[in-house]
């Protein structure tokens, strides 16, 4: 599949010891995310050829350093910076109001896809679901290894739980 614009989302940001700013953030539930996964995914998808624009979208910025921009520096080459609301539901308002013409995908976490499709339904997105998991297994086999250990961990349980109660809110309305 090509793909006209792709949609990924920039991790949270957090302030090392040295002072520097990264996007490695260790969340609520004990879950490390430097959206690694997102990021090489989508190089991969670029480097197959398979996208014409990739577009990192993400909250505002934290004492002047811009997720964002962090996130794209990552990626490299060219990418389109998004800054949005700092949530999923924020993060598809701005997708919303930027995406353009068709075959145009959504790349995120196996983990994380239940509640992202449920908000792109709400909001009547016409977003192609891409899992970054899948996309590097199809890409090199070696990539089950490291997939494994991510969830297996007693902190990706508790991030899935968080996902479930995340759902839970939108299905009672208390997400926004």
């Amino acid at each position: 599949m090509d793909y006209n614009q792709i949609f990924v989302l920039a991790s949270e940001m957090a302030q090392r010891e040295d002072g520097e700013w990264d996007t490695i953030r260790e969340d609520r539930n004990g879950f490390l995310d430097d959206g690694g996964a997102r990021i090489t995914a989508v190089k991969v998808l670029r480097e197959q050829g398979k996208v014409n624009e990739i577009i990192a979208v993400g909250g505002k910025a934290i004492e002047g350093v811009s997720k964002v921009e962090l996130m794209a520096e990552r990626i490299g080459g060219e990418v389109t910076r998004l800054e949005s609301e700092a949530s999923t539901g924020g993060n598809f308002a701005a997708i919303e109001r930027h995406i353009s013409g068709k075959d145009n995908g959504f790349l995120t976490h196996f983990y994380h896809l239940p509640r992202a499709l449920r908000i792109m339904a709400e909001r009547e997105l016409n977003l192609i679901p891409i899992c970054a998991e899948a996309v590097l297994l199809a890409d090199n086999p070696h990539w089950m290894e490291e997939i494994r250990k991510w969830y297996s961990s007693q902190a990706m349980v508790r991030r899935f739980l968080a996902e479930i109660y995340g759902l839970s809110d939108l299905e009672a309305g208390r997400y926004k």
